[in-house]
C-alpha cells in the first residue's frame, strides 16, 4: 500500500485547450430554451430514465451523442439546461462540468457525486479558476522521493 501522504484525489483535470474552448462557446453561444440529454452511453448513463423524467416533468429536451468533442461541446452550448440521472455512483461525470462551464442550468440526481463540492456548487468562473489551477496544484504537490 501506498503511504497516505503520497495519496492525492486530483479531481476532474481539464487542459488549458479544452478549458479554452468552453469559455470561448460560454461567451458566443445563443441559448435555446430545451435541456440535453446525453444519448449513446453506457447504462451508468442512464439515458432511458432520463428521458422519462424529461417527459413526466415536461421538460423540452434533446438527446445528443455519438459525435466528435468538438461538435458535442458547441451543440450543448446552444441549450439551457443539462438533465443527467446516472443509474450508479458517477465521482465526477465530465458532461456536468462542461454543461456548468458552458452555462447551462443544471438538473443532477444524488449519484452526481461532485454536485455538492465547493468548487462546483459556486459560480461558474468559480468553477473554471479551480479547474484551471488542477493540473498545476498537482505537480507542486508532488515531492519525488
Amino acid at each position: 500500500t501506498w503511504p497516505k501522504e503520497k495519496l492525492l484525489v486530483q479531481g476532474s483535470t481539464f487542459d488549458n485547450e479544452t478549458l479554452d474552448k468552453l469559455d470561448g462557446l460560454y461567451e458566443g453561444s445563443l441559448k435555446i430554451k430545451r435541456a440535453v440529454v446525453l444519448g449513446g452511453g453506457t447504462w451508468i448513463k442512464n439515458q432511458q430514465e432520463t428521458e422519462e423524467y424529461c417527459k413526466r416533468n415536461g421538460i423540452d429536451y434533446e438527446v445528443i451523442g455519438g459525435m466528435p468533442y468538438g461538435a458535442f461541446v458547441e451543440k450543448m452550448s446552444h441549450h439551457s439546461k443539462l438533465v443527467f440521472h446516472p443509474a450508479g455512483f458517477d465521482t465526477a461525470p465530465r458532461i456536468t462540468i462542461e454543461a456548468k462551464l458552458l452555462g447551462l442550468n443544471l438538473d443532477l440526481n444524488e449519484n452526481v457525486q461532485h454536485k455538492d463540492e465547493s468548487w462546483f456548487i459556486g459560480d461558474r468562473e468559480g468553477a473554471m479558476l479551480h479547474l484551471r489551477d488542477r493540473a498545476s496544484n498537482f505537480w507542486k504537490s508532488i515531492k519525488i522521493t
